[in-house]
């Protein structure tokens, strides 16, 4: 796994009103831009090339990410047509590899990446995502969420109360994932009944059409926590998970001298 793509090009528009002054994902976390600590986290857990999907405010980005030492390309989506589409964008700058693909907006420790990627080295699956078993204070209908059952994802479906996991914003791919991305009817299909489907390219769309297919989508579970910055206080919750997850790790040190 030495490829990651950044997908930072929406517009946040759930994350008003900080998203009038800088991408979401360029949302200090414990005084660090979260592009930045995700970037160098995937670095950790060896990646050796970056490539970053930016659109609206993309200047704050740009500007997170300033001299890093990761190779970076930037690639411009003009207009946030989804997920979906922006990782397909990107797949000419990657080749016939495995990669990563990582949301800007989610805050997780770099274990957590080590974790998918030793999920997916073990499997060898086309598709393998983090997936994060629902905790009381989330509301299955704000997520895209899932199914799972024996290791594996066995439904997807957006804002529906009758899932038990929600994705995490997290993904490993084989390159050949390219013409399910080419396939995607351009809308999320699988909602409940009754349910508007959003007008966008969903990269969770394409991972249940590959279900549907006969593909197993196998999951890692977050390492320590996972905080998807959707909503303003969002922010809060991420910043008080990083802070204690930081005390842990003086602890552990602490105990181990």
């Amino acid at each position: 796994m030495k490829t990651a793509v950044i997908l930072c090009a929406g517009q946040g528009t759930r994350f008003w009103p900080y998203n009038e002054v800088r991408h979401k994902a360029a949302t200090p976390v414990m005084n660090r831009p979260n592009v930045r600590r995700l970037a160098e986290s995937l670095q950790q857990a060896g990646v050796e090339r970056l490539i970053v999907v930016v659109g609206a405010l993309e200047a704050s980005i740009r500007a997170a990410l300033q001299g890093l030492s990761l190779p970076i390309g930037f690639i411009r989506q003009s207009q946030p047509t989804g997920t979906a589409y922006a990782v397909l964008s990107a797949l000419p700058l990657i080749g016939e590899e495995p990669f990563l693909v990582a949301y800007g907006d989610i805050v997780t420790p770099t274990e957590t990446i080590r974790s998918l990627i030793a999920r997916h080295e073990e499997t060898r699956a086309l598709a393998t995502v983090v997936a994060q078993a629902y905790l009381p204070q989330h509301d299955p209908r704000d997520w895209i969420g899932a199914q799972v059952h024996g290791g594996q994802l066995r439904q997807i479906e957006g804002h529906s109360a009758d899932t038990n996991y929600r994705l995490g914003g997290l993904f490993a791919f084989q390159p050949h994932i390219r013409d399910a991305l080419n396939a995607h009817p351009g809308l999320m299909t699988s909602v409940p009944v009754g349910g508007m489907p959003p007008l966008e390219a969903e990269l969770a769309q394409t991972l249940q059409t590959l279900i549907e297919q006969g593909q197993q989508i196998p999951f890692a579970e977050p390492v320590g926590f996972l905080v998807d910055m959707d909503k303003p206080w969002h922010i809060w919750e991420a910043n008080a998970r990083w802070l204690d997850y930081e005390a842990s790790q003086l602890q552990t040190d602490r105990i181990g001298k």
